[in-house]
């Protein structure tokens, strides 16, 4: 999921906001349990965190030099559009190749957030969630 906003939001604000919501959600902070089957059926609460990571476009060269506009082009509302599977990638936690597809990996974080800045206004915030944790159908 991604998240996009044309005003910049504070990054210390927004990692405030998220210890706060994991205080109610600590099975967030878990992982699956070692011993887990496919599909798991256990995670270990033992507060191994949520990786946080954030980019910012138009100042890092590594981010990419696109504008927020430019970001949410393909969002139109007044037609169907389509987009390369890989287009959100760049606005995603790093960790897509360890979290995607849900394996049950003991290893990977059960959700990875980040935050995406524009340098000149904007933000969009992207989460990677394990299948097995946040589906209506987990068996958590």
């Amino acid at each position: 999921m991604i998240w996009f906003y044309e005003e910049t939001l504070s990054k210390d604000k927004l990692i405030t906001s998220l210890r706060t919501l994991l205080l109610s959600f600590p099975v967030l902070c878990g992982r699956y349990s070692p011993s887990a089957t496919s599909p798991p059926t256990a995670v270990e609460l033992n507060n191994a965190g949520v990786p946080v990571s954030h980019k910012e476009f138009n100042k890092e060269p590594e981010a990419g030099n696109m504008t927020l506009k430019e970001a949410v082009a393909h969002l139109s509302t007044e037609q169907t559009s389509t987009f390369e599977r890989s287009a959100p990638d760049s606005f995603l936690p790093p960790l897509k190749g360890i979290m995607d597809p849900d394996t049950g990996n003991a290893e990977a974080p059960l959700i990875a957030i980040q935050l995406n800045f524009w340098e000149s206004g904007g933000t969009a915030i992207g989460i990677l969630v394990q299948h097995y944790i946040l589906d209506a159908e987990a068996p958590f």
